[in-house]
């Protein structure tokens, strides 16, 4: 927070409170970016500028957040299925004992850019799995590194979707994407749909590459495909 020379009166810039950086930030950007459907790097730079701009109390950063938070619209219902699929997925899937930290009790689902059903994950935040809690953290560009348990690749990042994939090839992460042939390019699971069903699909090589074990109660109803010859 910058010094000021006067004595503090209880307001603050809003981009002192919360740096562009911080996970609230990306948190509100991606508030706005389902609700306005724009990529998540513009909906950042809208809260960074809103923020210069503001120059008042805290109360006006937490009244924008509520704002955004009530003009989001209900998520569909085929948002809530794919959400859905994303909790059961890590009950069938076995990380190695080294991706999880000593005496962390999350298990971390990330959030790599903005994608239709974005809206919906809060239903599942702090539901349990194997004795842990999930925990949905968001990125705004940068492909996170370690720490993550599964990865979600929205849509938004399909452009750039080989650099994240070699990003995270060392790490055990389960890859998601809703997204055409991810499966396909070396991610592990997509969705696809099949008439008016949703379904996934699984690359099993690119799971067993990262040390990860999908049991066979999942295999039994996905579409087993493999990475495309490059």
């Amino acid at each position: 927070m910058r010094r000021r020379d006067h004595a503090f009166d209880g307001r603050v810039d809003a981009a002192d409170v919360i740096h562009p950086s911080h996970p609230c930030a990306v948190h509100i950007a991606v508030h706005i970016a389902v609700h306005v459907r724009m990529p998540i790097g513009n909906a950042m730079r809208i809260f960074q500028w809103t923020c210069r701009c503001l120059k008042t109390s805290l109360l006006s950063v937490f009244v924008l957040l509520m704002l955004l938070s009530n003009t989001v619209q209900p998520a569909p219902r085929t948002a809530l299925i794919k959400v859905g699929y994303l909790y059961k997925f890590a009950k069938f899937v076995e990380w190695p004992a080294g991706a999880f930290e000593p005496g962390t009790q999350a298990l971390a689902l990330c959030v790599l850019g903005t994608d239709s059903f974005v809206g919906a994950l809060p239903s599942i935040e702090g539901k349990p799995i194997k004795g842990r809690k999930l925990e949905i953290k968001y990125f705004a560009q940068d492909a996170p590194g370690k720490g993550c348990h599964i990865l979600f690749v929205s849509s938004s990042e399909v452009q750039r979707l080989s650099q994240i994939l070699t990003a995270v090839a060392l790490t055990p992460s389960l890859t998601v994407a809703d997204m055409e042939r991810f499966a396909r390019s070396g991610g592990m699971i997509n969705f696809i749909t099949q008439g008016h069903k949703t379904r996934f699909a699984i690359n099993i090589k690119a799971a067993q590459r990262a040390g990860l074990q999908i049991r066979s109660k999942l295999l039994k109803l996905a579409t087993i495909v493999d990475t495309d010859p490059s």
